[in-house]
């Protein structure tokens, strides 16, 4: 009977204690639709979680379940519909998300229904089967990002403290999206109305972040906490008009004015593309980290440069 923002707030509490998340997720509740599973899925791998068990809703004895399923009021799925809906289901899930079963069990004195799932090894076998003939398999649909932006997600995991996040270039919001499974409240910036109404759609279940329709350059004017944690993606909007892109002197400027912001202990984190602005923005933003006061270190990943940045 909870709403879905309380198991959001549940889950990014235990993951920001560093405890290992499983969710357990019932397939077939009264008038779900397929599509309706396949989007709790979608949702749910973009989560800090660790595993996922799959369930198909069974109906014991006593319970009201049991009078509904009487006066023909609910459908079950049955064994062929709930196997195809795992089988599409598993395809968005991350990698690294291990499934820790697909079915489930109930005492047979206690069972209405469904019966099929009484031979066990026949079910799993049947769903090997369904995989080979689909052409289907774990993370096949799954959104991969680049490695460089992987590789920005694990260095933003290094502050121990976690409380403010600022995501300088909102673009699709998939960078707050993981900042918000680990970050106590995110702030996240962009000039492009799309980039804000994608951000604001992806993010609409969340109540730890701002989305703020302004410039990087204006960071300042709304934090006034330490930042633990600052990531600029720079280049432009996936998906919309590429000749609007950020620009070097904007960049410079946002650093100048948020980088004293950072915690002592928190970290600045920019992902920037060598070949974009024919090299000049890159070029502009290591002379101005060698001029100044701050650690940094740069990583080439596949030619997307990341640069960590800590104070000295």
């Amino acid at each position: 009977g909870y709403y879905y923002k309380t198991f959001l707030e549940a889950v990014n509490k235990l993951n920001r204690l560093g405890i290992k998340i499983v969710v357990h997720l019932i397939n077939g509740l009264p008038n779900e639709s397929e599509e309706m599973m396949l989007a709790t899925v979608k949702k749910i791998s973009s989560l800090p979680i660790m595993g996922i068990k799959f369930h198909y809703l069974s109906v014991l004895k006593g319970t009201k379940l049991e009078e509904l399923y009487d006066k023909g009021e609910i459908k079950l799925l049955s064994k062929d519909e709930y196997l195809g809906i795992v089988s599409k289901q598993i395809t968005y899930l991350p990698p690294q998300v291990v499934i820790q079963r697909i079915g489930t069990d109930a005492m047979a004195s206690e069972l209405i229904a469904p019966k099929w799932n009484s031979k066990k090894v026949a079910v799993s076998n049947d769903f090997d089967k369904l995989l080979e003939k689909e052409d289907s398999y774990h993370g096949k649909n799954y959104r991969n990002i680049s490695q460089a932006s992987a590789y920005s997600h694990f260095l933003a995991l290094q502050p121990t403290k976690k409380k403010i996040a600022i995501d300088a270039t909102l673009g699709n919001g998939y960078d707050s999206l993981f900042l918000l499974g680990y970050y106590e409240k995110v702030l996240g910036f962009d000039i492009q109305e799309l980039a804000i109404k994608r951000s604001q759609e992806r993010l609409k279940d969340y109540r730890d972040v701002q989305i703020i329709h302004d410039s990087f350059i204006n960071i300042p004017k709304y934090v006034t906490e330490p930042i633990d944690c600052l990531i600029y993606n720079l280049g432009f909007l996936p998906g919309s008009d590429k000749k609007i892109t950020t620009k070097p002197d904007d960049v410079i400027k946002s650093l100048d004015l948020t980088l004293p912001l950072l915690d002592p202990k928190g970290v600045g984190i920019i992902v920037c593309y060598p070949r974009h602005n024919d090299g000049i923005e890159y070029q502009s933003i290591k002379e101005y980290l060698a001029k100044s006061d701050y650690r940094y270190i740069e990583t080439d990943i596949d030619n997307e440069i990341i640069i960590e940045i800590t104070k000295k």
